[in-house]
């Protein structure tokens, strides 16, 4: 993790097979005249011609002590499906990872735009074609998956464009995973807030607790209205990322990109550090000064290595230790073998709790040393080897969630043993957040539910596309939340919960809230909170269970009632608990039952609630008053509230209302 504005990789978009400009060497020539310690490539298979050209790629970057980052795109002219994407994703990325070991992949590049509705704003999972979507997920995790099978030292990246979350949010919760996520941003012009727009976004980022990298960023356009404004603006993108560093473990950027590409139009052909000749624009030139004061300070840029950033040396070298939290110290029985030991990646909330999802350790040795493992008290049983730089990496298999304890060992060739221990905790489990309460009066909202966790889980509310606020979860797991909502619209709010390991999952069911107006609300498949509001609304629950919640008798009358169209005995309830007037018993509203099984009046007594059958229909009836009310099938005006449920024979019980 970087530690300072300097342990910091920096390094650019090359695109070196689209352009044809200047040669590899060439290339490799304008980004260390800046400084820039990495390229970002495109591939777009395992070809023996890709593999032949990336070899030569990456052995020149290495004997200049710069590193190349290859981005896969998949190939969706063969991908149909989730399925066909993860075969051909884990096909390309167990061959290219078994090729060029220790690297840093990124899995697609972004497929959020690929796969995004045409006309909305990728803040919400709703906002992204099923299809396509599937596509996207089957290529991600068919590329994570065969990277990591091939080579368990490499590092995957996933990213978005700009504020697309949710589609990472949707990832998650679909099981893939990765390593570090990455960021395509660009600022526009005449911003004079950038340092504040640019950590608000990676503090959205750094919600998938991972080392970030910000994959693309520039100005929008480039230099296509003003060079100096480019220049200004990518410094400060610069130098506010270093400043960010260590509170949100960002990692590196790449500018976008190393040449202008005139063939391109508009702005697409102005944001080249260079022109196609390889001279530096007044970008570069800004890029170049900014890391010549860096390097004049006695530290350079920083590489992404398998195992985390680590410094470059003068001489393109570096050394073996990786940077990450949570290492714990090495005991030596005699001589000087050394030995770190820490988790690969702390996905906790804080990057120093031992708190992961990931049980992956990583750590240093010495150069090409056996480390021994022994998890929990048992005999050594598995080993790893480090590299010629000493960085080693392992993923215990079959860890239970909850507290391990893992000790490395290695013996080097003199004798000398040394060990290092770890323990942390694991856990693995998404939370599952589910709306439990919800109440709406006077333009103000109030939701609450559970995660079913401990406390300290942050909760995120959202209304359709719009983040309306966080809550925090008690020691029961419980959350809430209030906040203004318009009440001339219908609103329809979902939740992400994220724990303090870092896992994040996504509400199963929805709540739902009407205007002022004659609504017609339908819930989702899972479990539905559903709200009319404004009277003479009809509502339609969804397959799984539903609750339709009443705040005020006004809401449903027995001049506006509402129609509730699928109501299933047993398995959605009616819920008046802020109606006052209603007797209740452990929960239970006082309930009449079937208040006209045959014709003529009825009396609905005082406090309670009873329903009757006709015309196809199940009128329930509310008498919120200390006095009883007779009721009728042809005249109902006299009870507070009246609700009518399609279907008759519903078998309505007691247990089918609450009031608490």
């Amino acid at each position: 993790m970087p530690t300072s504005t300097t342990d910091f990789t920096w390094g650019v978009n090359a695109h070196d097979r689209s352009w044809n400009m200047l040669s590899t060497s060439q290339e490799l020539d304008v980004a260390q005249s800046m400084g820039l310690k990495s390229l970002r490539v495109d591939i777009y298979d395992a070809s023996a011609s890709t593999m032949s050209w990336l070899s030569s790629l990456v052995t020149e970057a290495s004997s200049r002590g710069m590193t190349i980052m290859p981005v896969i795109l998949p190939d969706m002219s063969v991908i149909t499906d989730e399925s066909s994407g993860y075969a051909w994703g884990q096909q390309v990325g167990s061959a290219l990872a078994a090729a060029f070991p220790h690297l840093t992949w990124e899995a697609g590049n972004e497929l959020d735009e690929f796969a995004i509705n045409d006309g909305t704003t990728g803040q919400s999972a709703s906002d992204y074609d099923d299809g396509r979507y599937g596509m996207a997920l089957g290529a991600i995790k068919g590329l994570t998956d065969g990277i990591h099978q091939a080579d368990s030292t490499a590092q995957v990246a996933v990213g978005i464009t700009g504020l697309h979350f949710a589609f990472l949010q949707r990832l998650a919760s679909d099981g893939a995973s990765w390593d570090i996520t990455s960021e395509h941003y660009y600022i526009g012009h005449g911003d004079t807030q950038i340092p504040q727009e640019l950590e608000g976004v990676i503090s959205q980022v750094a919600q998938f607790n991972k080392p970030i990298l910000m994959t693309e960023f520039n100005q929008v356009d480039g230099s296509m209205l003003s060079a100096t404004e480019e220049a200004n603006t990518l410094v400060a993108m610069m130098s506010t990322m270093q400043g960010l560093a260590a509170k949100y473990h960002v990692i590196g950027g790449y500018i976008y990109e190393l040449l202008d590409e005139p063939s391109l139009a508009g702005g697409e052909a102005h944001y080249g550090l260079a022109n196609q000749t390889g001279t530096l624009n007044p970008a570069g030139l800004a890029v170049q000064q900014y890391l010549a004061s860096l390097a004049a300070t006695g530290s350079s840029p920083t590489v992404v290595s398998a195992s985390g950033p680590s410094t470059v040396d003068g001489a393109g070298s570096s050394p073996s230790a990786p940077a990450s939290s949570g290492s714990s110290s090495s005991e030596s029985t005699s001589g000087s073998a050394t030995l770190t030991e820490q988790l690969a990646h702390d996905t906790g909330l804080s990057s120093t709790d031992n708190i992961t999802s990931d049980p992956t350790l990583a750590g240093s040795a010495d150069p090409n040393a056996t480390v021994n493992f022994a998890v929990d008290g048992a005999a050594p049983s598995a080993t790893t080897t480090a590299d010629a730089s000493g960085a080693w990496s392992f993923s215990p298999s079959g860890l239970s969630d909850g507290q391990h304890t893992i000790v490395a060992s290695e013996t080097d060739a003199s004798g000398n043993t040394v060990s290092s221990s770890l323990t942390f905790t694991l856990d693995t489990q998404a939370p599952q957040p589910v709306f439990t309460e919800l109440a709406s009066s006077n333009g103000e909202t109030v939701v609450s539910g559970t995660t079913g966790g401990p406390s300290g889980e942050t909760v995120q509310i959202f209304d359709g596309k719009t983040s309306v606020g966080t809550a925090t979860t008690g020691s029961d797991g419980s959350f809430s939340l209030t906040f203004s909502a318009d009440p001339a619209v219908k609103h329809a709010y979902t939740a992400t919960a994220t724990d303090i390991a870092g896992n994040v999952g996504n509400a199963s069911g929805k709540a739902y809230v009407g205007s002022t107006g004659h609504d017609h609300i339908v819930g989702s498949s899972g479990p539905n909170l559903i709200e009319g509001g404004g009277g003479a609304d009809t509502l339609t629950g969804g397959s799984g269970q539903n609750t339709f919640t009443y705040t005020a008798a006004s809401d449903s009358t027995p001049a506006a009632p509402d129609k509730i169209t699928n109501f299933i005995h047993g398995t959605d309830k009616i819920d008046f608990t802020n109606i006052a007037g209603i007797n209740a018993t452990n929960g239970v509203p006082q309930f009449q039952g079937n208040l006209l099984p045959g014709h003529g009046q009825a009396t609905l007594d005082a406090h309670s609630v009873g329903f009757f059958e006709s015309h196809g229909n199940t009128v329930v009836l509310v008498n919120t008053s200390a006095t009883p009310e007779t009721v009728s099938r042809a005249d109902t005006h006299s009870a507070d509230m009246k609700i009518v449920l399609t279907g008759v024979n519903l078998h309505l019980s007691a247990d089918d209302f609450h009031h608490s």
